[in-house]
């Protein structure tokens, strides 16, 4: 027997239905939200039900990075032989609630080399960008230098490639990153060159904080 009217046509189709890529959410609910569709929910559904429903839609409320850090005269971030921050998040205050982070770039790196075996390739790319952990309250990121310290890499421009290469990078909970956030943490999102003449060029970084009530 069904769990309500109509359900075995909608997995039918669902099962069907191609799952999208690299597209925006339409919707970012509110914790009140997601209260509200729940509650809704209950009058029908049991708890574990309503649960699982709302986890499988990704029904999450969405924090974004405020800004991202290019300079206000140009249409891009140039990095040369250092770190810069290209995006940073607000204040995370319940990190246990977190369920997936995801980070968008769009990217290039000078577009020649001396090593044209390499040319198109990840091989000895020395443009980068990398996720930090940001617990330091004075790090605004608004003049964008940042510490050249350790962190998470996330992905790797193509070597000597001028076209721009957008990534999209998923981390669930699971990940070493989200799982270790602390109230209070921020993450960033830094893009890295190194050795003269390599160069990061950038024009669009960002982070998005998927979290459950």
């Amino acid at each position: 027997m069904p769990l309500f009217p109509g359900a075995a046509e909608v997995l039918a189709v669902a099962a069907r239905s191609p799952s999208p890529t690299l597209v925006q959410p339409l919707h970012s609910p509110s914790p009140a939200d997601i209260l509200i569709v729940r509650f809704s929910l209950l009058r029908r559904l049991p708890i574990e039900l309503v649960d699982l429903i709302l986890h499988a839609a990704e029904y999450y409320s969405r924090c974004t990075d405020p800004f991202v850090a290019l300079p206000p005269d140009r249409d891009i971030m140039t990095v040369r032989g250092g770190a810069r921050l290209a995006a940073l998040t607000p204040p995370i205050p319940h990190p246990e609630r977190v369920m997936k982070v995801v980070i968008r770039t769009e990217s290039h790196d000078q577009g020649w080399s001396s090593y044209p075996e390499d040319h198109g390739t990840y091989n000895n790319s020395w443009t980068w960008f990398e996720l930090q952990i940001s617990r330091d309250e004075s790090v605004t990121g608004r003049e964008g230098v940042v510490p050249d310290v350790p962190g998470w890499r996330i992905c790797t421009n193509r070597h000597a490639r001028v076209d721009w290469q957008v990534v999209e990078v998923v981390l669930d909970r699971t990940n070493e990153v989200v799982s270790g956030l602390r109230p209070g943490d921020r993450l960033g999102v830094v893009a890295k060159a190194r050795y003269p003449g390599w160069v990061n060029d950038v024009r669009r970084a960002e982070i998005d904080v998927f979290s459950w009530i």
